[in-house]
């Protein structure tokens, strides 16, 4: 065999090699993809389901107990949603999108004061999360923190202009203020024995 010919064998096996060992790592494939795809299709049962046996193995993998929480929320199983994010945290503190999930379960229970903390702690891990600025401004405006809702939405404008659900939030908690504003100027003109607070 000449010099070309063994050379050109060399790349042959080399090729299959890399074929093979590709195949491979696509049927062990990612952990999570599986999980992720059935997410994305809408089968968050089926996803539930996957990553609660994932975890069986691996029960100190916090991205698992994040995704197993992502698939319980949309299940409205809230609470139990709650766990696993407090899991995923509990593993891996400086994790933006674990705080972000958290928050978001929490704002859907209604405790807002408690949404704004992990909504906070994912901004201060990760400062361009521009979705965690436009959730803690709806948890301060479910709160009746109007104010905060305001700037809490101009940030996540500012960062990403071209997001109409944050306009429209803006919006909306503009218009509420100033009702909320009108309302309070009514009542002390009702009322003149009330002080208005200063």
């Amino acid at each position: 065999m000449n010099e070309w010919s063994r050379n050109w064998a060399r790349f042959l096996i080399a090729g299959i090699l890399l074929m093979f060992s590709a195949s491979l790592i696509s049927c062990r494939g990612d952990p999570y993809a599986e999980g992720q795809e059935m997410i994305n299709k809408g089968n968050y049962n089926g996803a539930a389901e996957f990553f609660k046996k994932k975890l069986e193995k691996r029960p100190d993998d916090a991205m698992l107990h994040n995704e197993y929480g992502f698939a319980l929320m949309k299940l409205h199983l809230n609470k139990q949603a709650q766990e696993e994010y407090l899991e995923a945290i509990r593993l891996q503190p400086e994790y933006p999108e674990a705080h972000f999930n958290l928050g978001t379960t929490l704002y859907r229970l209604g405790q807002n004061r408690e949404a704004v903390k992990e909504f906070k702690a994912a901004i201060e891990q990760r400062p361009s999360y521009t979705e965690a600025y436009n959730r803690m401004g709806l948890a301060y405006y479910h709160d009746g923190k109007f104010q905060k809702a305001i700037e809490n939405f101009k940030q996540a404008i500012q960062m990403n202009p071209a997001n109409p659900t944050y306009k429209d939030n803006l919006e909306k908690v503009i218009r509420m203020d100033e009702i909320a504003d009108k309302k309070t100027t009514e009542f002390f003109k009702q009322d003149p024995a009330v002080e208005k607070p200063k």
